[in-house]
């Protein structure tokens, strides 16, 4: 017989009985720095070492925003190792992303249609590059970057728009935990 423990969702946020290395306070303290700071485009990085909770952390700071300040802020929890079934990071991102904007699709709808275009260019603009890098390599260099730069805008054209339908597909259906 096989024991497991179940797996906490933390919906409470920082509860009594989820917080046992009492990182409330850390919390408040990341609040009041992203509430109170003049540039609001922040980046935030956890380090710790494995098993030291970093995971449960976030998903109960995720629930404690969502439960108390989500009229402030947005959350997007992205878990790559939930996600890594996904062929394609930047896709699965890009549609966690996108979902957000499409549940407040009244304020936000400018924002999704311009997450959607810049999303397929970049990854069709990836899908290309890789595809010029695969052909030089698989020629051992006799085709090489400068041959393929003169037949771009000929590739481009024919295959930049199926590549771009593909991908914007891929995001709006992408199923993201």
């Amino acid at each position: 017989m096989r024991l497991t423990a179940p797996v906490k969702k933390f919906s409470d946020g920082f509860s009594e009985c989820d917080d046992i290395f009492g990182r409330k306070k850390l919390h408040d303290t990341i609040m009041r720095v992203v509430t109170n700071a003049p540039d609001k485009s922040l980046v935030l990085a956890l380090n710790d070492e494995w098993g030291n909770g970093k995971t449960s952390f976030v998903k109960m700071m995720s629930s404690e925003i969502i439960n108390n300040a989500s009229d402030k802020f947005d959350v997007i929890y992205f878990d790559a190792f939930e996600n890594d079934y996904q062929s394609d990071p930047f896709v699965s991102l890009t549609s966690k992303i996108y979902s957000l904007i499409k549940k407040d699709e009244g304020k936000l709808k400018n924002l999704g249609q311009e997450l959607l275009a810049i999303g397929k260019k970049l990854g069709a603009s990836f899908a290309l590059n890789g595809a010029k890098f695969a052909v030089s390599t698989l020629t051992s260099g006799l085709v090489s970057g400068s041959t393929l730069e003169k037949a771009n805008d000929a590739i481009n054209d024919a295959i930049s728009s199926p590549i771009e339908e593909y991908i914007e597909e891929k995001i709006k259906k992408a199923k993201v935990n």
